[in-house]
């Protein structure tokens, strides 16, 4: 005699799936947090990879290369909100820091391509910038930050206050995005000629030596993260009549009026300060603070090659010294 194998009840069948559904979001955690910090770690090892770059500049050329080119002087009196921003001498030819050290990361066939003596938007670069808006740098991007492979640089006609402006800006330029921004110090972005503001490391025609980091390499930092998703940049370099902006997403996020409330000068797309902004610290952020996609915190590199994590816990008394190379702070643990 045949018996049938009884199939399974709508309650048996109900508790298979919450067993299953439980099971789902036990793993889930787990998954993102591996993924997370294998998204750090190739984040850490691209800021290594800068940070040993730009030794290996060093040893060629006698010092480390500038945070940014400028052919002119701005001026002794202005700081850069005075400035008119479409002056070329601020911010021209504007090739950054991460554009110099191209051939010590494996991109010697981009560098060669560059006119470093004419602008980042002139003729005689266009072919260089259609190679790097095609070309795939990863050593620049952050896994966990998602933006576009290329980001729009925007000129918001911003001169004096920061608050005037609620336009939607003019396109200037689309120009492969960064993840990573160099260090100009502990101060403002001023532009002046003899500004004791830029006590960092990478600024304005910047040539520091290892004996100039009178701090010590391995207590000042040189790279760090600043995610295009707060801040769109690239890591060409400057671009005269452009203005650092928080992104459309970070806007909706912090509530602001428009992207420009807070904006920053041009300087500010390759270069960024420890100032009055802990890393992390989202009610305070500026375009030109450190931010990034981790949540534990933000990655730095310094100078001797070494890759932190840091936390919005530290001192700003601490963060601060850390950004500069002469300051002569005695730094505590963090």
């Amino acid at each position: 005699m045949l018996h049938r194998r009884a199939a399974f009840t709508l309650i048996e069948l109900l508790v298979v799936i919450a067993i299953i559904a439980i099971l789902i979001g036990l793993l889930l955690p787990a998954v993102q947090k591996v993924r997370e910090a294998a998204a750090r770690m190739q984040c850490s090892n691209n800021l290594k990879q800068i940070v040993l770059a730009a030794h290996n500049y060093h040893s060629a050329e006698g010092s480390f290369p500038p945070g940014f080119v400028t052919g002119g002087n701005p001026g002794l009196t202005s700081g850069w909100r005075t400035l008119n921003p479409h002056n070329p001498a601020h911010f021209t030819p504007g090739w950054s820091v991460f554009t110099y050290l191209l051939p010590y990361l494996e991109q010697d066939n981009l560098f060669r391509q560059i006119n470093l003596t004419q602008p980042i938007l002139s003729p005689a670069n266009a072919p260089a910038i259609a190679a790097a808006r095609n070309g795939r740098f990863s050593v620049f991007v952050c896994p966990s930050d998602t933006s576009p492979r290329n980001v729009d640089i925007f000129d918001f006609g911003e001169v004096g206050s920061h608050t005037a402006f609620s336009g939607t800006g003019t396109v200037l330029a689309n120009l492969p995005v960064s993840s990573y921004v160099a260090c100009i110090g502990s101060g403002d972005h001023e532009l002046i000629g003899s500004d004791p503001q830029f006590n960092g490391v990478f600024f304005r025609n910047s040539r520091v030596r290892v004996e100039d980091i009178t701090d010590g390499s391995s207590q000042t930092v040189g790279f760090g993260e600043r995610m295009s998703r707060v801040c769109e940049s690239t890591w060409l370099g400057v671009i005269p009549g452009a203005e650092a902006v928080h992104s459309v997403e970070w806007v909706g996020r912090m509530g602001l009026p428009h992207r420009s409330h807070n904006y920053r000068p041009a300087n500010v797309l390759v270069t960024a300060h420890l100032r009055g902004s802990l890393p992390n610290q989202a009610s305070t952020a500026s375009p030109s603070a450190f931010m990034s996609a981790h949540t534990a915190g933000v990655v730095f590199a310094n100078m001797d090659g070494s890759v932190r994590l840091i936390t919005s816990t530290i001192p700003i008394t601490t963060f601060r010294a850390l950004a500069t190379r002469a300051g002569g702070e005695v730094i505590g643990d963090y």
